[in-house]
């Protein structure tokens, strides 16, 4: 294994959550590490998507750490909650809902650099002292956009170029780990392929950290190094991608490989 896999992005421990008493993770374990793409597959109710607003601390949870680093995420205050939060970066289903429609893209991109004054993303070996139109044509063109989209706003772009300005504006803070809820749910096959794609690439160049939520095994057999399989709020499998189709995985993995191979 590498050696950008020796630390820890993030570690999730014996985390529980309930609603109305009722329990939608179920003390569940595990860890990501640094330059890896994690995948947690599961039906729609298997609480992939409550796992992903407790670990950006938009949602409470009853019992159970996670701790990016050396932080503990339990009970911060909000000066904690804001250095959390510009150290996860997060890419989501439907990317229009991401993007203010009344503001041109230029704004909706550089919003988390806006609240980090005088920080330049060091992967665009840009000068210190580059200028706010600069640093967001750079980031354009990291992931295949032109400079002059700095000017348009939502409408004017395509699915697929909206989740591109998401994508840019989640790496843009060079955070510890990215979520990537349902990334390509939203959009046709053909740009789903190029925005997987695209995230492997950036993966690659940057050595991003990928924690990648999704309910099709076979988006997550591509894009991901270790495979967690959810349901019920339970973890109820895990395994390297390799081991995939191992006899000893377990009966509902087996029935989803049953319906990603059709």
């Amino acid at each position: 294994m590498s050696e950008i896999y020796e630390q820890e992005a993030l570690r999730v421990t014996d985390l529980h959550k309930s609603f109305a008493d009722q329990p939608v993770l179920h003390h569940i374990s595990f860890q990501l590490l640094k330059g890896e793409c994690l995948g947690i597959v599961g039906e729609s109710g298997s609480g992939k998507s409550t796992l992903a607003r407790c670990l950006l601390t938009l949602m409470n949870w009853q019992s159970g750490e996670i701790t990016i680093g050396d932080m503990n995420l339990k009970g911060l205050d909000s000066r904690g909650l804001r250095w959390v939060r510009s150290r996860i970066g997060a890419v989501f289903q439907h990317p229009a809902a991401a993007l203010n429609s009344r503001l041109r893209i230029i704004d909706s991109l550089m919003e988390p650099l806006d609240q980090r004054k005088g920080c330049t993303p060091s992967f665009l070996n840009l000068d210190d002292a580059a200028g706010r139109l600069e640093i967001a044509c750079a980031l354009l063109d990291t992931v295949g956009l032109p400079g002059d989209y700095v000017y348009k706003f939502p409408h004017e772009l395509s699915g697929g170029e909206k989740q591109r300005i998401t994508i840019a504006r989640a790496i843009s803070t060079e955070p510890d780990f990215i979520i990537l809820d349902e990334p390509t749910a939203s959009l046709d096959v053909t740009t789903q392929s190029v925005i997987l794609n695209l995230l492997k690439d950036l993966q690659a160049k940057l050595g991003l950290s990928y924690l990648f939520i999704s309910h099709d095994l076979a988006a997550v057999y591509y894009m991901c190094d270790r495979i967690m399989v959810m349901r019920g709020g339970h973890i109820v499998d895990q395994f390297k991608k390799a081991d995939t189709f191992d006899h000893k995985r377990h009966a509902y993995t087996k029935l989803l490989i049953e319906v990603f191979n059709g």
